[in-house]
């Protein structure tokens, strides 16, 4: 005020000069300069190589919210009301250096899971480091970031250690097998299948029950069994395996009962439901493992249902491993199983629907090999 009383004085010196109201209408200082000046630096934004993540992020998203709320607006006035825009994603860069990309769709968690898997094979297979990697990361921005694939990796190697597992074994110590121990397999029916199956391979003269021709009754092998366009019947016959052992592939020795044609021969239907049944139910298994379902939840659900179909059945977790096991179901309950079981429980109701008509049309097949009217059109 001391200038502004004597920028007044000086004016009104003369006796006749006077002033009416405010007189102060302006002040030009340094000092105000100044402090303006510091006033308008404290509102800069810094520099980008300056900022941490958080900053990255908070400029991201309001740069995104303003992008969706002008796509928004501009597409109303752009597209016909059936028509439906939608902003999946948008990519900038600052100082050619620093890539943002922001995604607005939620992504399919099970596709995103089979990217990372299909990466992490291609990385394995090609023996990529991960250093390599990242570098390539660094070029293609859309490429999903090293940690994402390491993860998914460890997924994978959990995984494979529950579906097979290693046990280490040191050949310098002895074997802690009981060599006194009995089988625990008390089923009389699963014991008679058993020996039925490799007693026909050693009556029929097979050098093994699982060689690669496989068939007492015609000459197909295992790389033709997807083959359903072909029609094989009963083309073996006895009298040339009697007269030359290694005449058809597989056998190498000489019959035991070469006085029974081969088209009395029949197949144990039983020991075949065995087997499948077994194969069926340890795919639903790990299909619940692939997908990340076979929790404590998913192990309940399972109980409660095999009581709900009259069957006993658990699980339980070998501590040495970790890997859970569970109870191997006698042929009754298979069939119950087989039959009864509400698959859409652990499944989701579209894959529960395929595999139960797989399952219905495989109890189909078998019960149609214990009767004896079906005809071979039948299969």
């Amino acid at each position: 005020m001391d200038v502004t009383n004597l920028f007044h004085k000086e004016c009104t010196s003369q006796k006749k000069t006077k002033t009416l109201g405010i007189y102060l209408f302006g002040l030009h200082l340094k000092i105000l300069d100044t402090s303006r000046e510091s006033k308008r630096r404290a509102h800069t934004l810094k520099p980008i190589d300056q900022c941490g993540n958080s900053t990255f992020t908070k400029w991201a998203t309001s740069i995104g919210k303003y992008i969706l709320a002008e796509f928004n607006e501009k597409t109303k006035q752009l597209y016909n009301l059936k028509d439906v825009p939608v902003l999946e994603s948008v990519c900038y860069s600052v100082n050619k250096k620093h890539t943002f990309t922001i995604n607005y769709e939620n992504d399919d968690k099970i596709k995103k899971k089979q990217k990372l898997e299909s990466i992490a094979r291609a990385l394995d297979d090609g023996n990529i480091p991960r250093d390599s990697y990242r570098r390539l990361c660094a070029i293609e921005y859309h490429l999903p970031r090293e940690g994402e694939i390491s993860k998914e990796r460890i997924n994978i190697n959990k995984t494979m250690a529950q579906l097979i597992p290693i046990t280490i074994v040191d050949i310098n110590t002895r074997s802690q097998v009981d060599e006194s121990e009995r089988v625990d397999i008390d089923d009389e029916s699963i014991t008679q299948e058993v020996i039925d199956a490799v007693g026909k391979a050693i009556c029929l003269g097979f050098n093994s029950a699982h060689s690669k021709n496989f068939c007492p009754w015609c000459t197909i092998d295992k790389s033709q069994q997807g083959n359903l366009s072909k029609e094989w019947k009963i083309s073996k016959e006895m009298e040339k395996i009697v007269e030359k052992i290694n005449y058809y592939k597989g056998h190498t020795r000489k019959p035991l009962f070469d006085m029974i044609p081969l088209n009395h021969w029949i197949s144990d239907e039983l020991h075949i439901m065995l087997r499948i049944t077994d194969h069926l139910w340890s795919l639903v298994i790990a299909e619940l493992m692939e997908y990340g379902l076979f929790n404590d939840t998913a192990r309940k659900i399972i109980v409660e249902e095999m009581k709900r179909i009259k069957v006993r059945f658990q699980f339980w977790q070998i501590q040495e491993t970790k890997t859970w096991n569970y109870t191997s179901l006698m042929g009754n309950d298979k069939l119950k199983v087989l039959q009864f079981f509400d698959l859409t429980k652990i499944l989701l109701r579209q894959r529960a629907i395929i595999i139960r008509n797989l399952w219905n049309k495989f109890y189909e097949l078998y019960i149609k090999m214990k009767d004896q009217t079906t005809k071979a059109e039948d299969f």
